[in-house]
């Protein structure tokens, strides 16, 4: 019999590859953060720690390598441990937790070139122990920092003053064993924090109470081995259907309509979640594609889902509308392909000029929601 030959899985649009670059010029070694940052009002670019490499990647929107900085060390502009970094869109500037030499560093994200930084090694009030995990609350200017060894979250200004502080170790509610990722949903400014070693998310006011935890240990939907990054998203729109054994149906809609996507790395999978803690559904990528140790999720304005797929040492890109269905935007249309956005205009025109038309009645939004799958 002949060996099965194994496909890459279709509802991949890019990949972006070790081989792809070389060493120092968008070399993938070990990605363990994608974040999305805005050039223009009209184009994004994609941010990608690796921590291996002690480097962050910036790539164009289609994959283009454009520009890294850092290097191993303790020293200025270098890294000890870059798993995660926040964007600041108004600013242009990236923030990178850098675990092992406990600081915070500022970049400019056009040039790579170092802006500032602070933090020192300790436990106290305005100390880091290991900040493994980092946002930025746009609304109020904060950085939310995890601290892996100190088992709690700090809140600090970009220039380092701290603010608020919250967690202990524990297994409890508002407890943590090794915090590794956070994330903001910006509209009720809650903070998400992923509770490793207790297998858990776990969901703050803005304030540092406790509201909420999210899944448990255990292989079954809904349930985790590693949670990691992480990121909450607005851009879609449930829908019940199937995709890569997701037989699990539910509505988000109590929640403004948020989800939280997290890559739970040991069972090479991305989950999604609502804000009040139910599961919605699975993406698990099969052929060649299949996912080994995802380390995190994050989404663009296209609806675009990027995984930073770590074992196979590079980033992938879901299309949009692949996994999870797109809610509607008035600005979608300019990222759909060019047979989509034909048959929509043609649409419009016919309905401007024959508004008694049955056809006229269709909205742009279904129009675009049938034509997009075909």
């Amino acid at each position: 019999m002949a060996a099965s030959i194994l496909a890459p899985d279709p509802i991949v649009e890019l990949r972006l590859r070790a081989c792809d670059y070389h060493y120092g010029m968008g070399k993938l070694n070990t990605p363990t953060d994608v974040q999305v940052a805005d050039i223009d009002d009209e184009r994004d670019c994609i941010v990608v720690a690796d921590v291996e490499e002690s480097c962050i990647h910036v790539f164009s929107s289609d994959g283009r390598f454009m520009h890294c900085f850092g290097e191993p060390g303790n020293g200025t502009g270098q890294f000890d441990g870059c798993f995660n970094v926040a964007i600041n869109h108004e600013e242009g500037h990236v923030y990178v937790a850098d675990a092992f030499n406990h600081r915070v560093q500022t970049f400019d994200l056009a040039s790579g070139k170092f802006q500032d930084e602070f933090g020192s090694e300790g436990d106290a009030f305005g100390e880091v122990g290991a900040s493994h995990g980092i946002a930025y609350d746009r609304d109020r200017r904060l950085l939310v920092v995890a601290e892996y060894n100190n088992n709690r979250v700090q809140l600090f200004t970009p220039d380092g003053q701290p603010c608020l502080m919250f967690g202990t170790s524990g297994s409890g509610d508002g407890e943590f064993q090794s915090p590794q990722y956070v994330a903001i949903d910006q509209p009720t400014r809650r903070i998400v924090v992923s509770d490793l070693d207790n297998m858990r998310l776990q969901v703050f006011t803005a304030d540092g109470e406790f509201l909420l935890a999210i899944g448990r240990e255990g292989t079954q939907a809904g349930e985790f081995k590693s949670p990691n990054g992480m990121c909450i998203t607005r851009e879609f729109q449930y829908q019940q259907h199937q995709r890569h054994n997701d037989n699990h149906h539910d509505n988000y809609h109590d929640d403004d309509g948020a989800l939280v996507l997290v890559a739970d790395s040991e069972l090479n999978r991305i989950q999604a979640f609502t804000l009040s803690g139910r599961f919605v559904s699975m993406l698990e990528l099969g052929g060649t594609d299949a996912l080994r140790s995802p380390e995190s999720v994050a989404v663009d304005s296209r609806g675009r889902i990027l995984i930073a797929d770590s074992g196979n040492r590079r980033v992938v890109v879901i299309g949009a509308g692949r996994w999870l269905s797109l809610g509607w935007r008035v600005d979608r249309h300019a990222h759909m392909p060019a047979s989509v956005r034909i048959v929509v205009y043609t649409m419009t025109l016919i309905r401007s000029l024959e508004p008694s038309l049955s056809v006229s009645l269709l909205p742009n939004e279904l129009l675009f929601e049938i034509f997009q799958f075909l």
